[in-house]
């Protein structure tokens, strides 16, 4: 199926939504943001579902200490499905 992906850049224009948190322990928004550009080697994603895991709330919180989040804001989460939508040079397809 990546295989068939065509490669391409993400048009500027695009958006999405995310529910993005500036930092562990604190706002959780949901936000309009930019469509990010896969880097090499990656494919871009559409999430079509995702779940909500019951530990998400001490993570949210900043309650789970061996995790060293991203300096930014970010985008929580973890499992999900969704189909390709855009790779880059030197994605493998498995």
């Amino acid at each position: 199926m990546l295989n068939d992906l065509k490669e391409s850049r993400v048009p500027k224009e695009w958006h999405m939504k995310a529910w993005q948190l500036d930092r562990l322990g604190g706002t959780l928004s949901f936000k309009d943001i930019p469509v990010p550009e896969p880097r090499p080697g990656s494919v871009l994603v559409r999430i079509e579902a995702s779940s909500l895991m019951s530990y998400l709330k001490d993570y949210v919180e900043g309650k789970l200490p061996m995790y060293n989040p991203p300096k930014r804001a970010f985008t929580p989460g973890g499992q999900w499905c969704g189909r390709g939508a855009r790779n880059r040079p030197k994605c493998l397809a498995h």
